[in-house]
């Protein structure tokens, strides 16, 4: 007859791990520059956005990358079950934490930036 599969009780911190990290890092892909952009052009708010004492490419990299870090503040309770529940492994080296943390900061800040460059085809695609 059929066997039960026995249940698995441990993790081997491999794939396991990844997927996990993966699945709780995920949304960090995504800034919404293109759909802020989009947003601006149609409801005619991107004049008066422009007209602010601040340069509006430096004030939404600031409030994306402070979304960045919320985000990741946010996920710290995620995390803590992730390791009580599962045996996720984290780094304990601090030069790994470092190393990972100018990563996300850099690799964010390309995504951006490229999130920006497509971003400024609202202004020829996006219908008033």
């Amino acid at each position: 007859m059929h066997q039960a599969a026995e249940p698995r009780t441990g993790h081997d911190g491999g794939a396991d791990h990844y997927i996990l990290i993966a699945r709780i890092l995920s949304p960090l892909i995504e800034t919404r520059v293109i759909f802020r952009f989009g947003f601006l052009v149609q409801s005619g708010d991107f004049a008066i956005e422009l007209v602010r004492p601040t340069d509006f490419q430096a004030r939404q990299y600031v409030e994306n990358l402070t979304g960045l870090g919320i985000y990741l503040l946010k996920k710290v309770p995620l995390f803590i079950l992730a390791w009580a529940a599962f045996g996720l492994q984290v780094p304990s080296n601090p030069a790994a934490w470092g190393a990972f943390a100018i990563s996300l900061v850099l690799g964010w800040s390309a995504l951006f930036f490229f999130d920006w460059i497509f971003a400024c085809l609202a202004f020829y695609s996006t219908e008033t």
